[in-house]
């Protein structure tokens, strides 16, 4: 008997069907029909509509037109299956599977096709028999109990899954041992299950099938067994009691020595010697058999391993061992063993990602870097860069501070980004690296700035004092071979014509400038410089008037400004006398090519659409909410990931007119469980008309699944349609909870409705709780299991 490989055949059933007819095929060159030119069957000598059913040129009509849905047309070994008026494709079983067809004929020969309980045997397409396991439990041949043994599966038979096998008597589950076959194998069940081992009559068995010697096998549970019986003993390094797994064997003589040490160094008299000679064997031990102590402290589920626990229990240990060492004698002995347990933290401290020299976590400045708790923070300078920017950013916006203070803070921020050039051109310490570009940034940030501070200083009629500052400036330039003047934009100069787009290219003046009118013709629409690589950090004013120009804020030729419809001037800063190119960009957004917002979980691979803050007009995209699931939406700033740049996201049926909420979570992170259908996604701004965009994705929760564990998100939906009372399993995906982990329930308002703690030690907590009817999130790290209870 054939078994034929479907993918799925037993969902695609047929929803329709029409009596079955004696038909017999028409050919082109016989038949009395013919396709007028819109496509409709006619009778040729006529031309009128060709009324029920007709086969022609292999198609089915009817009434003229291809025959809509799935028909079954024909009889006894001529029925055929067709398909929207063609012959179906692939394999096709029927709603009461009678008939089984490939490509719109029935299937020749014997065929066996099972699937979720349910076996079909077919002779030439049509069924003879069929044995399934009705909704009572019950296993039936057509519609009486099944006589006799069989055996069944609730998956397709190509899987090699032995548990999905199931044993019936008579059409009742099977009670107690017995041997069954399937596919010509014999297998032994118990109560109709397979187990994964089972001691019967003095033979082990494994998956039903005699087992393997010299084999540990697991019945899945707690029970080991070895050889026909129980686990017994020491058996490849762990030692079982009467098919119980106590421990391993090398790591309970690690953990002995261990304890011995720890023992000794407690005693009123210490030892020094002894302890020495306890502790360098130890080493030696735990140097041997690494591999077996480290896999005894991993954490493991079913899909991976954790190793974190394992190195962070073993890096206890060698802390304690540490303390120890340091309590001994300092004798060659106790120097020797310091060293070797230094060496192996500084190893178990590099697979955890923190930074440790001799044993030490580092904290503070060490050659030439700066850590905090084992994190490299950055180069000495770098850390001293990010410092003085941090104070001149406070100043800046402290109203309290005087204008020259700014300037002084200013002076004191390029200063430190002149160390970063000079300590990377000769570095005190080999492998400190340094980050030069921020601190190009930074200076040419710092002259724009400069310009600022003697702007506002002229407004608020103050003389403020910026020769160091200049100077610093100068130097700093002079470090990435660039010569600059602090002469400001001329009001008299010939401004060019530059239309958008337009490629502009020419000689920078005696001063180092270039002078365009520009004319915008859009309503709005935010602009940047672009060109060669210079182009992106030139300096730039945009002013309505020439008179102007140097009140207008400077900016440097990559930063978006928001412009609207009008004739504008702009000043374009350079090297003195240096050739030029560069043209005045439009940024375009993909709110205006995108179809539609698809959802996603990865945030590198998931497409972000990007909407703009304009003043006019509200860019918009589509999102189509089909799986009844609560969704998580993530707003980012383009310049600014942490600024809050728009008060909310607004989700708009296109059916209805009607608005669903959506929940600001933070400033980036937003949640909503609107219903599914068809919206328009836009944002509210917090201001608008200014340069920048939002970026917006947003992934779907999946539905917690009941009665199974649910370990491969964060966020999930439960949607519940009347009160229900349910039991709560959280188990931690590391062994234990290294830290407090809390489940949360929020409700469609993402108000907290309830919120469980999974305390730091513990494994597991189980709790009820009746959910009211309603539509929920749920959060959590740790593995959540539901049960209705």
């Amino acid at each position: 008997m054939k078994k034929i490989a479907l993918a799925g055949v037993a969902t695609a059933m047929l929803l329709s069907s029409v009596a079955a007819t004696e038909a017999t095929p028409v050919s082109a060159a016989t038949t009395t029909v013919q396709l007028n030119k819109k496509g409709v069957l006619v009778n040729k000598a006529t031309g009128k509509i060709v009324k029920g059913y007709k086969v022609f040129n292999g198609d089915l009509y009817k009434n003229g037109s291809l025959a809509r849905g799935r028909v079954k047309y024909g009889s006894g070994k001529n029925l055929k299956l067709y398909r929207n008026g063609h012959l179906q494709k692939g394999y096709y079983i029927t709603r009461d599977f009678k008939y089984f067809f490939r490509n719109g004929k029935l299937v020749p020969g014997k065929t066996l096709e099972d699937s979720n309980l349910n076996d079909c045997y077919y002779q030439d397409g049509v069924l003879t028999k069929r044995i399934y396991v009705k909704s009572d439990g019950k296993l039936y041949e057509n519609t009486t109990l099944k006589k006799g043994d069989y055996v069944i599966r609730d998956l397709d038979d190509d899987y090699e899954d032995v548990e999905r096998m199931t044993l019936y008597t008579n059409g009742i589950l099977s009670k107690g041992y017995h041997f069954a076959d399937y596919k010509k194998i014999t297998y032994l069940f118990k109560d109709g299950r397979i187990q994964q081992a089972s001691l019967y009559k003095g033979k082990l068995y494994k998956n039903g099938k005699p087992a393997p010697k010299n084999e540990v096998i697991s019945d899945g549970k707690d029970t080991y067994y070895y050889n026909d019986a129980l686990a017994d003993g020491v058996i490849n390094d762990y030692l079982y009691e009467n098919g119980k797994k106590l421990y391993n064997a090398t790591v309970k003589n690690y953990l002995d020595k261990l304890a011995e040490i720890k023992k000794l160094s407690i005693a009123l008299t210490i030892d020094s010697k002894v302890l020495n000679t306890k502790l360098a064997e130890f080493l030696a031990y735990y140097t041997e058999h690494y591999y077996a102590i480290y896999q005894n402290y991993l954490v493991c589920d079913d899909e991976d391993c954790s190793e974190e626990p394992a190195y962070k229990i073993l890096t206890a240990q060698f802390n304690d061992l540490k303390e120890i060492v340091g309590k001994l004698d300092h004798t060659d002995a106790t120097m020797a063993n310091d060293k070797a347990i230094r060496e192996k933290l500084d190893y178990l401290y590099d697979k955890q990602s923190i930074h440790s020299a001799n044993g030490e976590i580092l904290n503070g400045e060490y050659k030439g870097n700066i850590y905090t708790n084992g994190r490299l923070i950055g180069s000495r300078e770098d850390v001293a860069l990010s410092a003085a920017t941090s104070t001149y950013k406070g100043l800046s916006t402290d109203e309290s501070a005087t204008m020259q203070q700014k300037v002084d803070a200013l002076t004191s921020q390029v200063k430190a980004a002149n160390d970063v050039f000079t300590s990377a051109k000769a570095p005190e310490y080999p492998y400190t690296s340094f980050n030069t570009r921020e601190a190009e940034e930074v200076l040419r940030e710092s002259l724009i700035q400069r310009r600022a501070l003697i702007k506002k200083a002229v407004q608020q009629q103050v003389s403020v004092n910026t020769a160091a500052l200049e100077e610093e400036l100068l130097a700093g330039f002079a470090e990435l071979d660039e010569k600059i003047t602090f002469n400001q934009p001329s009001t008299t100069a010939t401004y060019k014509p530059l239309a958008v787009d337009e490629v502009a290219t020419g000689t920078f003046d005696d001063d180092g400038y270039a002078y365009f009118a520009i004319t915008i013709d859009q309503v709005e629409g935010n602009y940047y410089l672009t060109g060669n690589a210079d182009v992106p950090e030139l300096s730039s004013w945009i002013s309505n008037a020439k008179e102007t120009i140097n009140g207008a804020d400077e900016a440097v030729g990559k930063k978006l400004r928001y412009l609207e419809k009008g004739v504008y001037y702009m000043a374009v800063q350079g090297k003195p006398n240096a050739s030029y190119r560069f043209k005045l960009y439009q940024r375009t957004y993909n709110y205006t090519t995108m179809a539609e917002l698809l959802s996603g979980p990865n945030a590198l691979r998931t497409p972000r659409v990007k909407l703009p803050y304009y003043q006019y007009s509200t860019p918009s995209i589509d999102i189509n909410l089909t799986t009844d699931e609560h969704i998580m939406l993530y707003a980012v700033s383009n310049e600014d990931s942490f600024k809050k740049t728009i008060e909310n996201i607004v989700l708009t049926n296109k059916a209805t007119g009607k608005t669903y909420p959506v929940v600001r979570i933070s400033t980036t992170f937003f949640s909503s469980n609107a219903p599914n259908g068809k919206y328009s996604l836009s944002v509210t701004p917090t201001k608008k008309g200014v340069p920048g965009h939002v970026g917006i994705r947003y992934e779907t929760s999946p539905h917690l699944k009941i009665n199974e564990p649910n370990k491969g998100s964060y966020f999930y939906t439960l949607n519940v349609k009347k009160d229900t009372k349910f039991k709560f399993m959280l188990t931690s995906k590391y062994g234990q909870a290294y830290s407090d982990e809390k489940m949360r329930l929020y409700d469609h308002n993402h108000h907290l409705v309830k919120a469980v703690t999974l305390a730091e030690g513990t494994k597991q907590r189980e709790f009820v709780y009746t959910v009211k009817k309603g539509r929920y999130s749920i959060t959590g790290e740790m593995i959540i299991t539901a049960t209705l209870k």
